[in-house]
């Protein structure tokens, strides 16, 4: 009954509407939603109701929290700022923000001075670390990687050449950790006969967040290059050769050792035979 009339006492009174305000949070961090109105004297005529399209995120009235209608997803992740109540302060707390807490938040307040309400917009994203940068050569080309982590939502990678032109033929790997934050790795295969300058490009727009690397890349030595002419047919024929001559030698070394450690036992039976002969003397 009492919840029904003060439903009809909004009505009747003033309603104040704020503009729309932001709050970024990172996956897996706390969120503070603002939400301000002209203090109340007592704290038994204030309601406060926190929605999101149409579930209940969190509910105050009658002087405490009144949670019954919350929905399953907010449950045990809502906080008022109690102390701050009476002073015009409705602000909730929502912890451990994950991606389907991301969107519009309406605060309602209802006290003996009027009605009136504040949207929030809640949007989940995190900075980069700085890029980390690897070669990897090849025979004839190179292969470019870059890497960013702990940032959320995935990026966007751009490589261009030293005359501006976009770079496509790219790869790529996304990881996403426990905290739901993004390791991405973009890499591309490199080939030239001059001195290019590769840069890469990566945004994060949702946060402004604008990183370039450059590199400047010399071609190859030309020995190098003449090892790439050399055909897998001609490896794999060095390959047998040295196999075969590998082969020959460590035949000879076992030939070798058994004539050795047969020379070896025939020289004791010689001796012991030479010493087992009787001699002869001549009697005159």
């Amino acid at each position: 009954m009492i919840h029904l009339f003060w439903m009809v006492f909004a009505c009747l009174v003033r309603k104040v509407q704020h503009p729309l305000s932001t709050v970024t949070v990172a996956p897996g961090g706390n969120a503070t939603l603002g939400c301000s109105f002209s203090a109340s004297l007592n704290i038994n005529s204030l309601i406060v109701n926190w929605q999101y399209g149409d579930t209940v995120v969190h509910s105050f009235y009658l002087g405490k929290d009144q949670l019954e209608r919350q929905g399953a997803n907010y449950r045990g992740r809502t906080y008022l700022f109690k102390e701050e109540l009476l002073k015009g302060n409705a602000s909730l707390l929502l912890t451990a923000v994950r991606s389907e807490d991301v969107g519009d938040y309406t605060c309602h307040i209802t006290n003996e001075q009027g009605s009136t309400s504040e949207k929030i917009k809640v949007i989940l994203a995190a900075p980069f670390d700085e890029p980390l940068l690897s070669l990897q050569p090849t025979c004839d080309s190179i292969n470019i990687t870059v890497t960013v982590s702990n940032g959320y939502p995935e990026p966007e990678f751009k490589w261009h050449d030293s005359s501006g032109r976009e770079l496509n033929q790219t790869q790529s790997s996304v990881l996403l950790d426990s905290r739901g934050r993004y390791q991405v790795s973009s890499t591309i295969n490199f080939q030239s006969n001059s001195i290019e300058t590769i840069s890469v490009e990566i945004k994060l727009e949702v946060l402004n967040q604008n990183i370039i690397r450059s590199l400047l890349l010399h071609p190859p030595p030309e020995y190098c290059q003449d090892c790439c002419q050399v055909t897998p047919t001609s490896r794999g024929g060095v390959s047998v050769v040295f196999s075969f001559l590998l082969f020959i030698v460590l035949v000879i070394l076992i030939l070798c050792l058994i004539k050795y450690n047969k020379k070896s036992s025939d020289g004791p039976r010689e001796q012991e035979h030479t010493l087992a002969e009787p001699s002869t003397s001549t009697s005159l």
